[in-house]
């Protein structure tokens, strides 16, 4: 989920609001947070404030108090990415991820091709560096462009999505990297291929 649409599904759900300092407000404070935490909590939001006649959408202190999540909650998160990109393809394959704070740490480790060929004796110490550099992005998002990683094969194709395939899709659309002929090959590719 985007800043924007979350903030449109806010107004959705809870009505507009009607004092405009506010939404500017809970707007600065949403653009502060990962893209990647939006969805989660917009469901914390609708499952605990609920929806009133007359009622204003919430303001920012209920917005930080749900919103406010552990180096242990990131640890985790971490794990989960570790685990989805060890499952990913190989050095040859190019590959976009949908979360440019995973992004950033497989470009920290030598990008792709060196995330793929790491010493697997040394695999506890890389899985080490790739948690505390997530947790070091999710506080503070990286500043760098999505972009497509490109593997080690001579040849360009479709690279393979990881993370939320319509994210994807839309980084790729942005990319200035053959756009175009990556979105017409991702097209021809079976849904159940992107799922990663």
């Amino acid at each position: 989920m985007e800043h924007a649409e979350f903030m449109s599904a806010v107004k959705r759900y809870y009505g507009p609001y009607e004092n405009k300092f506010v939404e500017e407000v809970v707007l600065k404070y949403i653009l502060s947070l990962p893209e990647s935490d939006l969805e989660n909590l917009y469901t914390k939001l609708i499952s605990t404030i609920p929806r009133r006649e007359n009622q204003n959408p919430v303001d920012i202190a209920r917005i930080k108090n749900l919103s406010v999540k552990t180096d242990d909650d990131y640890r985790a998160e971490a794990l989960d990415w570790w685990s989805k990109l060890n499952r990913s393809g190989s050095s040859l394959d190019d590959v976009i991820i949908s979360d440019i704070r995973v992004q950033a740490c497989v470009e920290d480790m030598g990008g792709w091709g060196a995330f793929c060929q790491r010493d697997i004796d040394k695999e506890h110490f890389h899985q080490e560096k790739f948690i505390k550099w997530f947790v070091m992005y999710s506080r503070q998002t990286p500043d760098r462009e999505s972009k497509v990683l490109i593997g080690e094969s001579s040849r360009r194709k479709t690279p393979l999505m990881i993370g939320d395939k319509q994210h994807c899709r839309n980084l790729l659309q942005l990319s200035a990297v053959n756009s175009e002929q990556y979105l017409k090959l991702a097209e021809s590719i079976p849904d159940f291929m992107h799922r990663v």
